[in-house]
């Protein structure tokens, strides 16, 4: 082992400067600190957000309605379906004029 003991390093010493960006556009960033009201206002938007979605959890209701509104749908569907088996029927039935 190669050591020597009481050997003093020069604290005058300047370290190389490293390119903290190397791509062309990221030049043009510029690092700014946000303030008190930036933080205010962001944390007011977000209580703003969060309120206004408190009523569209998924209560029992409002799946009961919406299940009831896909089952209302399925039911005229399948109500349109048979009125136009129907009519083709009728209408293959219907003698050539």
């Amino acid at each position: 082992m190669n050591t020597t003991l009481g050997a003093r390093v020069s604290s005058e010493r300047h370290p190389v400067p490293y390119p903290l960006a190397t791509h062309p556009s990221s030049t043009r960033l510029t690092v700014s600190r946000s303030s008190l009201a930036d933080r205010l206002a962001l944390r007011l938007g977000l209580a703003l957000v969060i309120w206004g979605r408190r009523h569209i959890e998924r209560t029992p209701d409002r799946i009961e309605v919406r299940d009831r509104a896909v089952a209302g749908f399925a039911t005229e569907l399948a109500r349109r379906e048979r009125e136009l088996d129907a009519r083709r029927r009728l209408l293959l039935q219907l003698p050539r004029r």
